[in-house]
């Protein structure tokens, strides 16, 4: 009988509902946007944390560096040149092109990194390790070559001997304007993770890109001539125990091979947390007064909804009905709106996201999105359970009819 009360009301009162639905939604959706901004800069955080808040070093190889080109992110061959390093993980930028001599732009990375981290994808799937695939695998951006998963194409390598030539097999395509690993960056003061990635678009850059794993380059007959050209970031982790000093000392040893940049990561984790949390203070004005405004806005919304039902719940009470009971289907009846909202918030951001002209609004679903839309909702429950109290209790039934 609640249930079909609070829809009764509903109808009786449908344009003023419909408004408290959309102005609910309406906070909802700019608050998914608003949390998943600051989610954005955390998404390619995660994956790669216990490197970048490891003991250890980050550096940049250029290619051709001096006598040691062929040590570029090899695990076994670098950990022996180095004092006990516990693990190497890094990408490269490959000197590669098409069969018709068409650049393309061609980047490797450790069994560790593509383990860790998965790009945006359109379609297919991301690489494989190295020991669980027995082809060779890699995965392409956006391209005018209608190439697709499933496809096999022929990448020709320049080597210090001429060019080697091998067929790829595609299993994954990359969304336009994904972050991939592949950014080397120079400048110590302004380090953070984010130099470790760029973002590529096929649009922007006119030429496609070419993912691949670096310990099946490696496997080739002339792998350790195809990897040793590279352009490569790289983090070599450490003991915890492993003092300043050392790190120092392993510094100077790297930029020895001819690493362009060598730096400790405890001199850069400060740039992390700068970044991590910079756009979470600069955004911390627009939550506080998106909270004020959709407090007052449920509070106003329930206040004006009660308020118009003030005659129906008295009539109810003479009926029969307690004033408690009259609370309950005005808490049913935002229950209802609430879920209406909650359900359009969620259609309209789906559909921000087909949108291209809206792509700049990303939205990122995790239990912080879901957890903030929820607030915006149990702020606006509280709000129906305590106004009808409020209102409803400073009113007889017959002071309510005599009007």
């Amino acid at each position: 009988m609640i249930l079909r009360t609070a829809l009764k009301n509903i109808r009786n009162n449908f344009l003023l509902n419909l408004i408290t639905c959309l102005q609910m939604a309406a906070a909802m959706i700019v608050t998914a946007i608003l949390v998943s901004s600051i989610l954005l800069r955390f998404q390619y955080y995660k994956p790669l944390e216990k490197y970048y808040s490891a003991n250890g070093i980050y550096g940049i190889f250029s290619p051709f560096a001096l006598d040691h080109s062929s040590n570029f992110l090899d695990d076994d061959s670098l950990k022996k040149e180095l004092d006990n390093p516990i693990d190497v993980i890094g990408s490269g930028y490959i000197l590669a092109s098409l069969p018709d001599e068409k650049p393309c732009q061609s980047f490797a990375y450790t069994d560790n990194l593509v383990q860790s981290f998965t790009p945006d994808l359109a379609k297919g799937r991301w690489l494989s390790a190295a020991n669980q695939t027995k082809t060779l695998e890699c995965v392409v951006s956006q391209n005018d070559y209608g190439w697709d998963v499933g496809d096999d194409i022929e990448i020709s390598f320049l080597l210090r001997e001429g060019v080697g030539t091998y067929h790829f097999q595609i299993v994954g395509l990359l969304n336009e304007n994904a972050k991939i690993p592949g950014s080397y960056y120079n400048n110590n003061a302004d380090i953070n993770f984010m130099q470790f990635y760029r973002t590529y678009s096929f649009e922007t850059e006119e030429e496609p890109a070419i993912l691949m794993n670096l310990e099946s380059l490696k496997n080739l007959p002339d792998g350790m001539s195809i990897v040793s050209g590279m352009n490569c970031g790289y983090i070599i982790t450490y003991p915890d125990s492993t003092s300043n000093e050392k790190l120092e000392t392993e510094c100077r040893k790297l930029a020895s091979f001819g690493s362009v940049v060598s730096v400790p990561l405890q001199t850069i984790r400060p740039n992390h947390t700068r970044y991590l949390y910079r756009q979470t203070y600069d955004q911390l004005p627009i939550i506080i007064v998106l909270l004020i405004l959709t407090c007052v806005s449920c509070i106003s919304s329930s206040a004006i909804t009660t308020r118009s039902r003030l005659h129906d719940y008295s009539i109810y009470y003479v009926c029969g009905l307690q004033w408690k009971h009259c609370t309950l289907i005005n808490l049913v009846q935002s229950l209802i709106c609430g879920t209406v909202s909650f359900l359009t918030s969620l259609s309209v951001l789906k559909m921000i996201k087909l949108i291209p002209q809206l792509q700049q609004f990303r939205v990122i679903w995790s239990w912080y999105t879901a957890g903030g839309m929820a607030a915006v909702l149990v702020i606006y429950i509280i709000a129906s359970f305590i106004m009808p109290k409020i209102i409803i209790g400073h009113n007889t039934p017959k002071q309510i009819l005599s009007r």
